[in-house]
């Protein structure tokens, strides 16, 4: 019930994003399910990647992960990156970020 709700919050917040170019959903596997289950088909087409990943209990001074280090987040930023990072300049800062101790 309450997953339901968190994903039914989760999909208000991005249905006001218009347009909504590229989405990555980085979820635990049965919040990932509950997102897939009530996802509008225009958010639906807009995932471009999906990474099972727990990030809730992280905080931002950890060092048990790091998104710049993080393969199955590199590997699902891919297809992203080759669509909406054309420039020398865009590209450089990625590279920057991954390269982030």
């Amino acid at each position: 019930m309450a997953e339901t709700r968190f994903a039914l919050d989760v999909v208000t917040a991005l249905d006001r994003i218009d347009p909504l170019l590229a989405l990555v959903v980085v979820a635990p596997p049965r919040m990932l399910a509950e997102l897939r289950r009530v996802l509008p088909e225009r958010l639906r087409r807009a995932i471009v990647a999906e990474v099972d990943k727990d990030l809730a209990m992280l905080n931002g001074n950890t060092a048990e992960f790091r998104l710049s280090e993080d393969t199955a987040f590199i590997e699902a930023m891919a297809p992203v990156y080759e669509k909406y990072v054309t420039t020398p300049e865009a590209r450089d800062l990625v590279k920057r970020i991954q390269e982030t101790q």
